[in-house]
């Protein structure tokens, strides 16, 4: 008989239900059923003889198959235990069946992969434990559940529970029938966990899941868990995140009732509601804080843009001011060459030499013949650069303004004199002197 179905008999025999209870005095007893039947028992109370004993394990034993083949009636000539003899370990897969008799080992130790690990936990487990109610697992890799868990807003996060199973472990059906398939825990790891499970039964799959517990939690939790005997399996690890850190938050045995395993995981659910408020709140300050900066960005956006519209607007009025210029220059300058080509001819003897002096202080001389007006000399000014029309030429002595006179030759009388040349633009008088010599024949 091994220790499994000792305890259960031990809880049948004594009615004790606390599993902790129970393995203290089977412990104490060396695993001696009769020994430890004694202990537990009351004063005064008999001991279970042999025969009862046997008996008791075999009403047990025969309570829990009906339980489980109560479905499925038979006659007075059935024998069930010959029908099941009778199948071939094919027959246990056939239809997509799976015999949990055949699953002492979760997970095989051909499988390298955790994530295909995992997948076979998942199936198994379910498959071994099918007539009893189980909680909800995450399928996929342990970093995969923990980023499910903690890698979210405040709001939406939850803690990580990994779930550790041991076939050999003397509680790996006793607890999870008593206390893990109970309504009360069912309902609190389902609704406030992320629940992650692994068998750590063969060597292979348990070094598999330590190597990833030490890369994702560190080799303090590690330690522990190699430390921690067998028979206290399964192990829950409660795992969550606090301001931004990843922290272990309990280890909890399996040796415990399904009143203290509630406890603990409450606890544990406290512990990351008031790290998760807290979070969530500086979360809230910070998206205020940041919705702020976006909008202050924003505004300076805007304004930078219309600045800079500002100033493309203001280069392409000065690009345009420019081409204007240019194009006014260029159309000057071209009039300035036609009527250069309109002035009559310079004689080269007779006529009338005139010397002009210019605003920025140069003179220049041309002769026009006698039948030249001084529409002529105005036009000759313009080619050196001057518009007649915001200039006006006058004598320098006696002074007299000659730009309305219509022909040079009122003035042959005249030996010599000097004009003034005044520019006038926006009200602003300035003086031209001009002088010039009158030949006359």
């Amino acid at each position: 008989m091994n220790k499994e179905e000792i305890l259960s008999d031990f809880q049948a025999c004594t009615g004790i239900e606390d599993l902790g209870l129970c393995l203290s005095h089977l412990e104490l007893s060396d695993w001696n059923f009769s020994l430890a039947v004694g202990s537990a028992l009351p004063e005064g109370s008999q001991l279970l003889t042999g025969e009862e004993a046997a008996s008791s394990q075999r009403v047990t034993r025969s309570a829990g198959s009906a339980s489980t083949a109560s479905a499925a009636p038979v006659g007075e000539d059935s024998d069930v235990e010959d029908l099941t003899d009778n199948l071939d370990d094919d027959d246990f897969f056939s239809e997509g069946r799976i015999d949990r008799n055949n699953l002492h080992y979760l997970i095989p130790a051909t499988i390298t992969s955790e994530l295909e690990g995992n997948l076979l936990f998942h199936e198994h487990f379910h498959a071994k434990y099918s007539n009893l109610q189980l909680p909800t697992f995450y399928t996929g890799t342990m970093e995969d559940a923990l980023r499910e868990a903690t890698a979210k807003p405040a709001s939406e996060r939850s803690p990580l529970c990994i779930y550790l199973h041991h076939s050999d472990s003397v509680l790996a059906n006793i607890w999870i029938s008593q206390v893990l398939g109970t309504e009360g825990i069912l309902n609190i790891l389902n609704t406030n966990f992320v629940l992650w499970g692994w068998d750590t039964t063969l060597e292979s799959s348990r070094n598999l899941v330590m190597n990833n517990i030490n890369r994702l939690f560190g080799s303090r939790l590690v330690g522990r868990l190699r430390s921690t005997e067998k028979d206290k399996f399964p192990v829950l690890v409660v795992v969550s995140r606090v301001r931004g850190a990843i922290e272990v938050n309990d280890v909890i045995l399996g040796s415990i009732s399904s009143d203290e395993l509630m406890s603990e995981l409450l606890r544990s659910i406290k512990v990351h509601e008031s790290s998760r408020v807290s979070e969530r709140r500086e979360e809230e300050e910070r998206a205020e804080r940041e919705r702020v900066i976006a909008e202050q960005n924003s505004a300076y956006e805007e304004s930078l843009k219309a600045d800079m519209a500002k100033d493309e607007a203001k280069k392409a009025k000065a690009r345009k001011e420019e081409r204007e210029k240019e194009e006014k220059i260029k159309e000057e300058e071209a009039h300035r060459r036609r009527i250069l080509t309109l002035l009559p001819p310079e004689p080269l003897v007779g006529g009338t030499l005139l010397r002009i002096r210019f605003p920025d202080g140069s003179s220049s001389s041309r002769r026009f013949p006698d039948t030249a007006n001084l529409s002529n000399l105005f036009d000759f000014i313009f080619t050196r650069g001057f518009d007649i029309k915001a200039f006006k030429v006058l004598y320098s002595f006696p002074k007299k303004d000659v730009s309305r006179n219509n022909f040079i030759n009122d003035f042959l009388l005249i030996i010599s004199f000097s004009l003034n040349l005044y520019i006038s633009f926006f009200n602003i008088l300035l003086l031209i002197l001009i002088n010039f010599l009158l030949f006359s024949f």
